[in-house]
């Protein structure tokens, strides 16, 4: 039976009800199930929901980058009166005719080719917003928990640390990096939809609007766009993640989250029974949008991988992975490159013999030690921290104690504290790159 709520009158009880939509689905998730929610356009529609749509736009620079229409956020919206702009989205709600998208162009980081935007009209924008706001708690309860990109409370740190643990705890060391062609190009609208459907949009209206939006026609290149989603719609992101949840799900159903009959109180059991008992294939999945990487244990296993991934995303995905840029990689002997990162393993005191290293993806040496990763400089800095607080106590101590050696120790800690506390500036310093 299909979940249905009130409708939010006011910005607290709209969170109440992002909260229940959030801890519903993720009840049916966790039972085994898959949740179904109906009248979520009157959710979406709310007038505290545009209210808080416009508010999310409006502290982003690009409100004032207008569509087709040549309309702004500012002018045309923000200066206009309450009840006209709030009647206005309710309208484009119940009668939705999507607007045709402007495209621009964008410099890719370090590479000569263009990223293509689709920049939707202020109130499309507005719309997507809405939407976006109702079904990101329903899919989050539902997406798996090693994809990064473009979530709520995830980043770049946190995919490259589960990379990290990985391979530490594991000893694995042979990596598929995955690229898939033009991912946000190829996404098939229909496919899609089913997705959406099948992770608990039962409301069919809300279903229509997205297909609409997904068809949008760029202007000066086509009146309807068959595929893909647009990069620059507010709910493109959201949308791609909802879709490549395929992949995640078939890939992590084979070994991490393969069910089993026993329920397993231990991950490391339930992964050594796995081994021994199974002709399961060893597979960790780390992803951050259209990006992936797949650890595995041996070279004939990563090939399989590569394979076997290849033969489902042309299948049932309809995606095509990149021959050039899909590599096979022994992280022992050569880095891997993720997230602008590049990744090794190089022998050390660990677990499994072997320690990880991350450098800045295509830097020279200094810049490899300029641009490790923030947490780990913040590591550093904490220990820095520790030792500029004992030197200060020890000089304290001294003058009580009139010791000139002890006064001395500390003022030695204090500088050694000083110096490792502020080593990415002093090494920015060095190297010329600035802060």
């Amino acid at each position: 039976m299909a979940q249905q709520f009130d409708c939010p009158k006011t910005e607290t009880e709209l969170r109440i009800t992002l909260d229940k939509l959030y801890q519903h689905s993720k009840e049916v998730y966790d039972a085994g199930k898959r949740p179904a929610f109906k009248g979520l356009l009157e959710i979406m529609s709310a007038e505290t929901t545009i209210i808080t749509a416009i508010h999310n736009i409006k502290s982003n620079h690009g409100s004032e980058t207008p569509g087709v229409d040549k309309k702004t956020m500012r002018s045309n919206y923000l200066q206009k009166p309450f009840p006209w702009v709030i009647q206005d989205i309710q309208k484009a709600f119940r009668h939705f005719e999507a607007q045709e998208i402007r495209r621009v162009y964008i410099d890719k980081p370090g590479k000569a080719e263009k990223r293509p935007l689709g920049i939707p009209t202020i109130r499309d924008r507005i719309v997507q917003e809405c939407i976006r706001i109702v079904l990101e708690p329903i899919f989050e309860a539902q997406f798996f928990k090693h994809s990064y990109g473009f979530r709520p409370m995830r980043d770049t740190e946190m995919a490259l640390e589960r990379i990290v643990s990985n391979t530490h705890d594991t000893g694995y060391h042979w990596i598929v990096e995955g690229d898939i062609s033009k991912c946000f190009d190829h996404i098939d609208h229909a496919i899609l939809l089913k997705r959406l459907h099948h992770m608990g949009v039962k409301d069919r209206r809300v279903l229509q609007i997205i297909k609409a939006m997904l068809r949008a026609g760029v202007m000066g290149e086509c009146e309807v766009n068959e595929d893909g989603t647009p990069q620059g719609g507010l709910i493109s992101p959201l949308l791609a993640n909802v879709y490549l949840d395929i992949l995640d799900e078939w890939v992590s159903n084979q070994w991490e989250s393969k069910r089993t009959v026993y329920p397993y109180t231990s991950q490391d059991s339930r992964t050594a029974v796995l081994k021994k008992r199974s002709n399961l294939i060893p597979s960790y999945l780390v992803r951050y949008a259209d990006d992936f990487v797949i650890i595995t244990d041996t070279r004939a296993h990563a090939e399989n991988w590569k394979a076997r991934l290849e033969t489902f995303l042309q299948s049932k995905m309809k995606l095509t992975l990149s021959k050039e840029k899909t590599l096979i990689t022994d992280a022992r002997k050569k880095y891997i490159k993720f997230l602008g990162y590049q990744f090794k393993l190089v022998p050390g005191k660990a677990k499994k013999g072997y320690m990880p290293a991350f450098a800045a993806s295509g830097g020279d040496p200094l810049d490899v030690v300029s641009n490790l990763s923030d947490f780990i400089f913040s590591l550093i800095r904490a220990v820095g921290l520790i030792l500029l607080g004992y030197g200060i106590l020890q000089v304290g101590l001294s003058l009580q104690s009139h010791d000139p050696s002890q006064r001395s120790n500390g003022m030695l800690t204090i500088a050694g504290g000083i110096v490792i506390t502020f080593t990415r500036e002093i090494l920015n310093l060095i190297t010329g790159t600035g802060a």
